[in-house]
């Protein structure tokens, strides 16, 4: 069907963040008669294994993992003629609805209860751990949504060109659009030093300390706060 590469742990050669990479898309040859199967790989930057723990990975890898394997199989499952048009060479819009599809799985509990169990005990992820991550998501993703929405609204009652400068002010008064992009830039920069770090506790507590900006030293906090309680009942690396 395909061949798949994966590299999850950081070095120090290695980029931060996350991507999926086609280094073959799936095509036919000119005359058609013989077909091409994709080479697909993931890069991620997970937790690494310890001498004395396997790789634990925080809520944010795995759904970092089911983001990338959503890429990674819209390549995999390509059928088409031509590889410019195949797998993931398709509109940005569109690109994106696997990976964002596959996200969801993060959080459910059944697919969780398959895999997600205490490395030393077995135990399976309690529900109510699911809960709590499901409430702390959710919560966030509503401040997002109330910008959309905001957005979505001032779309539909100002349609015309002419309405474009009142659309703008009127946007400008629920969105400070400067503020939110230098915050935007500032939640780039802290995930990549996370990223870049391994997300290990202790190389996050030295990240804060060092931090001076509030807001990015907020962000590194409530990650460590994540891990922290998430390492209750820990995750398991699939082989």
């Amino acid at each position: 069907m395909a061949l798949f590469y994966a590299d999850f742990f950081p070095r120090e050669s290695k980029g931060g963040g996350a991507w999926m990479t086609s280094f073959r898309e799936q095509s036919f040859t000119k005359d058609g008669k013989v077909e091409k199967r994709p080479h697909v790989s993931i890069v991620c930057n997970f937790t690494k294994p310890t001498e004395t723990e396997p790789s634990l990975l925080t809520f944010y890898e795995v759904t970092t993992f089911l983001h990338e394997f959503g890429h990674a199989l819209h390549g995999i499952l390509a059928e088409g003629r031509f590889a410019s048009l195949t797998g993931t060479s398709v509109a940005r819009d569109f690109v994106e609805l696997p990976s964002q599809i596959m996200e969801n799985w993060a959080t459910e509990k059944e697919y969780l209860a398959s895999f997600a169990k205490h490395y030393q005990s077995g135990e399976v992820i309690p529900d109510e751990l699911i809960d709590k991550i499901i409430e702390s998501k959710n919560s966030i993703s509503l401040k997002d949504t109330n910008n959309k929405t905001i957005a979505e609204i001032s779309l539909n009652e100002y349609m015309s060109k002419e309405d474009a400068e009142s659309f703008l002010n009127d946007i400008k008064k629920h969105i400070n659009i400067k503020q939110a992009n230098v915050m935007q830039e500032k939640m780039k920069k802290v995930d990549g030093m996370m990223q870049k770090c391994g997300y290990q506790l202790e190389e996050l507590y030295k990240l804060y300390d060092a931090c001076e900006d509030k807001f990015e030293k907020e962000l590194i906090y409530a990650e460590i706060r994540s891990i922290e309680i998430l390492n209750t009942i820990k995750v398991e690396n699939i082989d």
